[in-house]
């Protein structure tokens, strides 16, 4: 028997396991006032099931029309943010017997509040880097929910007004999403707040609210300054009177104390808390935007960790496995024997059937009119068709979300290899949770047999399109592009899992210049032995990749790795830099053999117009090393180069502010010792020659020296030099 749920004051018993719709309830995690939240397992495809959360009406207000109103303009509202900082919706619908419910994204981490009862518990103290490093990231995620718009381009006005530690989670990856949009304004809200009414914990309650005045998106970044405040003092800026704390507040008579004498931080962190703070909406910030500026210059002043970490992300899931040292790997242990123990008592997989073939009419416009029979998309426009797969724009029936469709044509849906390669994408996608990777939205089998995947819809084009249109583009443009690639090879790379067809195609620029890494069919599970691909014969060629981009072992068929993906990013990064990829275009075995046997040719020679550092030359040879052995050892050891040459400028400019500091202040001394002498006129004048310091006497100061001359002096970085973990060439 599963496990039962009694609902409180109801003689309703649900048991457990239980399907809803697509859902599989495995839990119930929490009960409130309007409903139950439930751990919950996505369906549809074997081995792409994952954790998600499903929120429920309860049953005994399930016929109380403005209780269901309410509930599914929480997901209304919160369906139409689209961003890593927010927690995704993925459906919400009234069922076929009647019950309302919403599925919203998994966060395999802990809220705010509940990390900092865990650091009070163990006698923790959250350092103020990490403090400014998750109210930065929720500050970013605000500049997307105040400034978000409709599909019509109208402003959403969204404003969240029930911000508090409870209503954000923090990710071990060092993710942080903003949860519970239950109390938020926004202009596709079919339910209106009362008048007067506040809707919110009262020490996050901003003083034009306590006042009863509307507010607007200032009033979540008052809260988000008493978080600040919370997460560097380590307490509740709550007193034991709540109403009084309102009163105060409310009266301008409840200020922010200065906290940064307190927890070792620059004083600039009072003054961001207090212009979060400020009583008067006017002398706050007046975006989210002016908050994140300030935040992250307050964050470029942090020390790096005990174990050199600066990041923010990082930091953060440093500070979280710090706190929760088992996890996630409990959390994951209780998914899979909950699902498990459903599958053994329930049916939950729809087998799939030989797909019955879906012509889609279309209209003058090529606007595709149907539904995807058996789903809730209305499928839009077709953005793409291969032989592998359909991909759609479509739009989310109840929720009004657009999305992209990837869709098994039907020809392919009885193909064993097309069903491995779909179901690899979605399994891949189903454990992977970064702002550099496309985000999943859910899996399933359409009413025709077809398996889809569902996605984010990203505003922007491929990078190879932009490669295409613009050629090169500059080395920090390139840089910029390159290290997100690399972030979300990381969080890849930690599950275990290898893309191995990374190429421009694969990877989506956005219009705020932020990538998406997409199309993990091609994907392998590896541990640190790494996989060997599949041959079809003794002597057969197998290409499973992309010619242009492929590794020397993946066109061997040898064991791949994280290296391999390495490779790929190494081609991605030459073709940004000079425009052209690092063997001209030819047939697809040519290009292979020369991936095997060719050196590349440099930067300079296929760029010829351009120069390029000798740090990031030598970037781009180690990435591009024949013998896995002799390129970065990992992703993050390639995005730690990439950072470091990124600082070379500024340090050489320093460098040179110094130099030419320590030769006025000795010509400034000489010019003292020839004006002292000769205001002695009775004795003889002996002044010494003023010579310039060596670069050894300035370096026992600390002082750097460069050499005004380039050509007469050895560079500091040779076009050979090896970048931080490299090996000797032979």
């Amino acid at each position: 028997m599963g496990d039962v749920d009694k609902a409180q004051g109801s003689t309703d018993i649900i048991r457990l396991p239980r399907m809803m719709g697509r859902w599989l309830l495995l839990k119930r995690l929490a009960r409130g006032g309007m409903g139950d939240v439930y751990l919950a397992a996505s369906t549809g495809i074997e081995g792409a099931e994952r954790p998600c959360i499903v929120k429920t009406v309860r049953r005994d207000q399930a016929g109380d029309k403005s209780m269901v109103i309410r509930f599914l303009d929480e997901f209304r509202v919160q369906a139409q943010l689209n961003h890593p900082g927010v927690a995704q919706v993925m459906e919400a619908v009234v069922g076929d017997e009647g019950e309302p419910y919403a599925v919203v994204e998994f966060v395999e981490g802990r809220s705010i509040a509940e990390a900092q009862h865990r650091a009070n518990q163990l006698g923790f103290r959250i350092a103020w880097p990490e403090a400014v490093a998750i109210v930065l990231e929720m500050a970013q995620s605000l500049e997307h929910v105040h400034t978000r718009q409709g599909l019509d381009g109208g402003a959403l006005r969204i404003v969240h007004r029930d911000l508090s530690p409870q209503n954000v989670m923090v990710g071990f990856s060092g993710e942080v999403k903003v949860i519970d949009f239950g109390t938020a304004r926004g202009a596709n809200r079919r339910c209106r707040t009362v008048g007067g009414v506040v809707y919110a914990k009262p020490g996050y309650i901003a003083p034009e609210v306590s006042r009863g005045e509307v507010g607007d998106g200032r009033v979540d970044l008052y809260a988000l300054g008493i978080m600040l405040w919370e997460l560097a003092s380590g307490r509740s800026f709550l007193g034991p009177d709540p109403h009084r704390h309102l009163q105060l507040v409310a009266e301008g008579r409840m200020p922010v104390p200065a906290v940064a004498a307190t927890c070792s931080a620059p004083e600039v962190l009072d003054e961001i808390i207090a212009r979060l703070t400020a009583n008067k909406p006017e002398h706050r910030y007046a975006t989210s935007q002016g908050a994140v500026g300030d935040l992250a210059k307050l964050m470029a002043m942090a020390p790096p960790s005990n174990d050199g970490i600066r990041g923010t992300r990082p930091r953060i899931s440093r500070l979280l496995h710090n706190l929760w040292p088992t996890e996630p790997d409990r959390t994951r242990a209780e998914f899979s024997r909950l699902l498990r123990g459903a599958k053994e008592r329930l049916t939950v997989n729809t087998p799939l059937r030989d797909a019955a073939a879906m012509t889609p009419t279309r209209n003058s416009s090529a606007q595709i009119i149907d539904v995807l029979r058996g789903t809730h998309y209305r499928l839009l426009k077709l953005v793409a068709s291969s032989e592998e797969a359909e991909v759609h724009e479509a739009e989310h029936a109840e929720l009004g979300r657009r999305s992209i469709l990837k869709v098994l044509p039907s020809a392919l849906a009885a193909s064993p290899a097309a069903l491995e390669r779909f179901r690899n994408e979605g399994k891949a996608l189903a454990r992977l949770s970064h702002p550099n990777i496309v985000a999943l939205h859910e899996v399933g089998t359409a009413g025709d047999g077809r398996p889809y995947i569902a996605m984010e819809r990203v505003n922007g084009e491929t990078l190879a399109n932009c490669i295409r249109r613009e050629g090169a583009v500059d080395a920090l443009q390139a840089m910029h592009i390159v290290k997100q690639l690399l972030r979300g090879l990381q969080a890849a790379h930690r599950e275990g899992i290898l893309h191995l067809d990374l190429k421009p195609d694969n990877v989506l620029l956005a219009k705020d210049n932020s990538i998406r890494i997409v199309d993990f069919g091609m994907s392998s599970v590896v541990r640190d032995a790494g996989v060997t691909p599949s041959r079809s014969g003794k002597d057969a060629i197998t290409v499973n990749g992309t010619p242009e981009y492929m590794a020397p072992e993946q066109v061997l068929g040898s064991r791949v790795d994280s290296r391999t993906d390495v490779y790929a990013v190494g081609c991605i990064l030459f073709e940004l830099l000079t425009g052209h990829p690092i063997f001209e275009r030819s047939s697809r075995i040519a290009q292979l053999g020369k991936h095997l046997h060719d050196a590349p040719i440099s930067l300079r020679d296929r760029a010829p117009g351009k120069s390029f550092s000798p740090a990031m030359q030598a970037i781009v040879e180690k990435a591009l090393q024949k013998s896995p052995s002799e390129r970065f050892a990992s992703a993050q050891m390639f995005l730690e180069a990439l950072e470091e040459a990124e600082q070379i400028p500024a340090r050489q400019r320093t460098m040179r502010v110094r130099a030419a500091v320590t030769v006025g202040a000795f010509a400034v001394l000489g010019l003292g010792l020839v004006v002292g002498q000769a205001s002695r006129p009775s004795q003889s004048v002996s002044v010494q020659a003023t010579t310039m310091p060596s670069a050894g006497s300035l370096a026992t100061t600390g002082t750097p020296f460069v050499a005004p001359a380039p050509s007469t002096v050895r560079p500091q970085v040779a076009p050979t030099a090896q970048v931080r973990g490299s090996t000797p060439r032979r």
